[in-house]
C-alpha cells in the first residue's frame, strides 16, 4: 500500500510468526512432555490427527481461486482446528501441570527484529496494543514480554482450566481463539465502531481481520503477504521496524 504515514486508534497483532519468528504452541506442547518423558500418545499423534483432517477438507473443499473461496475456506476451518483439541481434552494430555511449567519455555521464543520497539512506541504514544491469538495460553506470552520489558499488554488467546493451581486437561469454553472467524469476531469487539485500527499478522489464519480492518498489515516474506500480492489487495508489508515507520506519532 502507497499510504503515506497513519495514526491507528487500535493496534491488534498476531502472536506466532508475527511478533514471535517460530510457532511457539510447539513450546506449549512439549510442556506435558517434558513433565511426563513417558506420556502417551505423543505428541505427533495430535499433529497428525489435525493434518489428516486439514487434508481431507482441502480435497472436499474444491479449487481455491477467488478470494471468496479463500473466505469461506476459512469460515469452515472450526471442525479441524477443534480435532486435536478435542483429541489433547479427551485424553487429558495436559492434566495436572503448573502455570510455572509452561512460562519456563518463554527462554526458548525468538522475537522479530524491532517488535518490543513497536510496542513500547505505542505505550509511549497511548495507542492500546492488544495481541489476539489462536495459540493454547498466555502464559508463555505473557513470559516472553516481560522477560524483554513490557508488561501490562492485553493478550486474547485461549486459556488452560485451573484447579487448585494445577491444569485440568481442559480449556477454558468462555474465551475461544482458533480460527480466522473467531479473530475477527474479536477485532470487531475491540474496535467497537472505530474505524482506524491496525491489524498485523503472518497467516491466512489473519485473514479476515485484515480484510475488515483500514490498516492491513503483513510480515514480509510471510505467505498473507504472498497471499495479499496475488490477490491484489492494498496492505502494508514490511517488518516491525518499517511498520514503526508507518505510524505517525504526537
Amino acid at each position: 500500500m502507497s499510504m503515506g504515514k497513519f495514526r491507528p486508534n487500535l493496534v491488534i497483532s498476531d502472536w506466532d510468526e508475527t511478533i514471535t519468528v517460530h510457532d511457539t504452541i510447539q513450546n506449549v506442547a512439549q510442556v506435558p512432555y517434558i513433565a511426563n518423558p513417558n506420556l502417551e500418545p505423543k505428541f505427533s499423534h495430535y499433529s497428525k490427527i489435525y493434518i489428516d483432517n486439514y487434508a481431507s477438507y482441502e480435497s472436499q473443499f474444491g479449487p481455491l481461486e477467488k478470494l471468496n473461496d479463500y473466505v469461506r475456506f476459512q469460515k469452515g476451518m472450526r471442525p479441524i482446528e477443534m480435532s486435536s483439541i478435542s483429541a489433547l481434552e479427551k485424553d487429558l494430555i495436559f492434566k495436572g501441570l503448573k502455570p510455572d511449567q509452561f512460562r519456563e519455555q518463554a527462554i526458548d521464543v525468538v522475537l522479530r527484529p524491532g517488535v518490543i520497539e513497536f510496542i513500547k512506541m505505542c505505550q509511549e504514544e497511548k495507542i492500546p496494543f492488544i495481541i489476539l491469538s489462536v495459540n493454547w495460553t498466555s502464559l508463555i506470552i505473557e513470559q516472553v514480554l516481560k522477560m524483554h520489558g513490557v508488561e501490562e499488554i492485553n493478550i486474547i488467546t485461549n486459556e488452560f482450566e485451573f484447579h487448585d493451581g494445577e491444569t485440568t486437561g481442559f480449556w477454558l469454553s468462555d474465551q475461544v481463539v482458533r480460527t480466522s472467524e473467531d479473530k475477527l469476531r474479536f477485532v470487531k469487539k475491540l474496535a467497537k465502531g472505530e474505524d482506524k485500527v491496525m491489524y498485523i499478522g503472518d497467516s491466512l489464519t489473519d485473514l479476515l481481520p485484515i480484510l475488515f480492518v483500514k490498516y492491513p498489515c503483513a510480515i514480509e516474506n510471510t505467505k498473507l503477504n504472498n497471499f495479499l500480492s496475488i490477490m491484489k489487495i492494498d496492505h502494508v508489508t514490511g517488518n516491525w521496524l518499517d511498520f514503526i515507520e508507518k505510524v505517525e506519532t504526537k
